[in-house]
């Protein structure tokens, strides 16, 4: 297996995995935001319930604070697929508020032509050169590591830069996006209970002020705990 068919196997299972989602996700998220050069830290703690089928979230602010609906997860539910084409809009306020907002979300998926007949088949991934690591193994309990260079970039955009995959399940346990402006976001995932989830989430970036005055490096790290899936609300019960 080249290192395009491995990255196409990975996403198909991903968006596999992803399409059949419970219709209730609860789980508690520990996100620390750090302004190294501001020496500003906060800590956002939540308890969060999603309703899968259109995102809405109830929250509670722990570890006694503020509840209430929000049309989206903070930062986002596990249940996300990272190996999608997706629009992100991000930021800070002047009081370190963070702010994450994900749409358009589309998983990516790959098909196969028929090559019954050919001698040879190019499997090839647009938009990017594919490539193993030095530390990828193709062992069956091993972990196939990826590093993706994009072909072509543009101002203020993100790319994959790095995966990797699990060699007994297909399913990606590590996803990294690099991208201008010091971007970097990378997710960690794990199976529970037969469904493919992010246990932690890392985000980096610099942001520039108005007319490109100023700058300041922010770095996020969010952490998901008492992950549970359900059919029915668990706000009912």
């Amino acid at each position: 297996m080249n290192a395009d068919l491995a990255f196409q196997n990975a996403a198909n299972l991903a968006a596999a995995s992803a399409a059949t989602p419970p219709a209730y996700i609860s789980y508690t998220t520990h996100t620390h935001i750090a302004i190294p050069s501001m020496h500003r830290e906060r800590d956002v703690n939540r308890s969060e319930v999603t309703r899968t089928s259109d995102g809405v979230t109830y929250m509670a602010d722990l570890p006694r604070g503020a509840k209430r609906f929000e049309k989206e997860a903070f930062p986002l539910p596990p249940t996300f697929n990272a190996i999608s084409a997706f629009n992100l809009q991000y930021g800070m306020s002047l009081n370190g508020k963070p702010s994450f907002h994900l749409s358009n979300v589309q998983a990516l998926t790959y098909h196969r032509m028929d090559a019954s007949d050919a001698d040879v088949v190019v499997v090839s991934t647009r938009g990017y050169r594919v490539k193993f690591a030095d530390d990828s193994s193709d062992d069956p309990h091993g972990t196939r590591h990826l590093l993706l260079t994009p072909t072509h970039t543009a101002k203020n955009t993100y790319y994959f830069s790095e995966m990797f995959i699990d060699n007994t399940s297909g399913l990606p346990t590590r996803i990294s996006y690099n991208g201008s402006n010091d971007f970097h976001m990378s997710f960690t995932y794990s199976t529970m209970n037969g469904r493919w989830i992010i246990t932690t989430a890392h985000l980096e970036s610099t942001l520039f002020g108005p007319l490109g005055i100023g700058r300041v490096h922010f770095i996020a790290d969010t952490t998901f705990s008492d992950i549970a899936f359900s059919q029915t609300s668990p706000l009912a019960h």
